[in-house]
């Protein structure tokens, strides 16, 4: 398994990738398979582009396989803003189906808190997930993140409300 910072040349791996996400779990994202297969390939291009350019330091991990192909993705937006720049967002996370049960959402985690941790300004990631996703919350926490709080009714998808955990993890600085 190699994980490596998405750049635009992969590009449509990574909207294959995201839109099978957002079809498979949409309750684990913002965004909905509906909006964003709307995109045509050029505005997703230019949408991935503007993502990676927009806030200094945020960066997009992919995981491939060994035969190169994408199989996870977890994103790191850190905040703008000169009072909350010492916070990162930990977004975007998922790990396809046949690569699940493998340490893949570990390792992408894993070289993230490690990249994070090197960003000087960085001192805390945040993310929110699921309250029912009991597999990603056991992850999350046995690298060191901790729940912090719930946001009741956070995600509507139908008729369905989700509830999301808050989590965060302090970096050793």
């Amino acid at each position: 398994m190699r994980i490596q910072a998405l750049t635009e040349e992969y590009t449509e791996q990574f909207r294959g990738l995201r839109l099978q996400a957002l079809r498979d779990t949409p309750e684990a994202f913002g965004s909905s398979y509906e909006e964003e297969s709307q995109l045509s390939a050029t505005q997703f291009i230019q949408k991935f582009a503007a993502l990676r350019t927009a806030i200094i330091d945020n960066f997009i991990l992919g995981a491939f396989d060994e035969s190169n192909r994408l199989v996870g993705v977890v994103g790191l937006y850190p905040e703008p803003k000169k009072k909350t720049q010492h916070k990162a967002n930990v977004v975007g996370m998922y790990v396809a189906p046949e690569a699940r049960n493998q340490s893949v959402g570990r390792l992408l985690l894993e070289e993230l808190i490690a990249r994070a941790s090197r960003l000087e300004r960085i001192r805390k990631l945040n993310l929110a997930v699921v309250s029912t996703n009991i597999a990603a919350k056991r992850l999350y926490l046995s690298l060191g993140f901790q729940v912090y709080g719930v946001e009741r009714d956070a995600l509507k998808v139908g008729d369905t409300f989700y509830d999301e955990d808050l989590m965060a993890l302090m970096l050793n600085k």
